[in-house]
């Protein structure tokens, strides 16, 4: 059993709770095939992937800088890493930025690349097979508002739209209280969006003005990694207007249960 907490993770015996092994900054890949950490010594990174069953380190590599992690690749093999101080303080409010430099280090390949992008930009999960990054492009840079999906073509260095793009959305949408989960697979992201201002329901006119009962105000993006494609599933009128923290989304073998906690409200999604 697994842990988390400010100090780092830490692995447990579900039988007498014994600690079997603890890791400082720690981020696993969506099946938990592998741990990477991260140790910063000076003015450089030493980035690890730990076996999850024992906690030795199958292969390392150092990157110049200090980097803290952002998102590891279904592969358990990729990770993404940003500068120290460059993730938002909390999950709800991008840190205003001109510029973002994004590191993908292959451990077992020795490998670390470096990505100038101009604009504002945070990781949000590698594409199936390690090829592409997908990104949150928050807009605008020096004061996000709003955001954007966005793929860099790891071999190009190249940031496109998503090509796929089935949201019937704006381009840029607004949200806030951000939770994710992969399906059983590793193949979806999934994404709850809450506090947003009242929204036309997805799939209406951009151009049209919302009704009251077109309004939502939550709702979950699913992000296809496999694909390249997104779109949005609203949540029932209502939903997630309180604290953020009172929300939660959660994945099972066959549904996407999406959790009011202030209210009691579950929203069951056929994914």
């Amino acid at each position: 059993m697994f842990v988390s907490g400010s100090s780092g993770l830490s692995a447990l015996n579900p039988v007498d709770y014994h600690v079997e092994f603890s890791t400082g900054a720690t981020v696993a890949s969506p099946g938990w095939q592998s741990l990477f950490s991260t140790d910063t010594i000076g003015r450089s990174t030493t980035i690890s992937i730990l076996d999850p069953a024992t906690g030795t380190t199958r292969s390392s590599v150092d990157a110049p800088g200090n980097l803290e992690l952002g998102v590891v690749s279904g592969s358990g093999e990729t990770a993404a890493l940003v500068r120290s101080g460059a993730h938002s303080p909390n999950p709800w409010t991008p840190t205003p930025r001109r510029q973002t430099t994004l590191y993908v280090a292959r451990p077992a390949s020795g490998a670390v690349e470096t990505y100038e992008l101009e604009g504002n930009f945070e990781p949000e999960a590698f594409g199936v097979g390690d090829y592409d990054l997908f990104l949150i492009e928050h807009v605008p840079a020096l004061n996000p508002r709003a955001y954007r999906v966005r793929v860099l073509e790891l071999d190009t260095g190249k940031v496109r739209e998503v090509d796929g793009l089935d949201k019937l959305a704006p381009d840029k949408m607004r949200g806030t209280g951000r939770m994710q989960a992969f399906d059983p697979a590793g193949n979806r992201l999934y994404t709850l969006y809450t506090q947003q201002p009242a929204n036309y329901v997805h799939g209406g006119s951009p151009a049209t003005t919302p009704r009251a009962d077109e309004k939502v105000h939550a709702f979950v993006h699913v992000l296809s990694l496999s694909e390249d494609s997104a779109h949005c599933i609203d949540l029932p009128a209502g939903f997630g207007l309180r604290a953020p923290e009172s929300n939660a989304i959660a994945v099972s073998d066959d549904a996407l249960f999406a959790i009011d906690g202030a209210t009691g409200n579950v929203a069951a999604i056929d994914p």
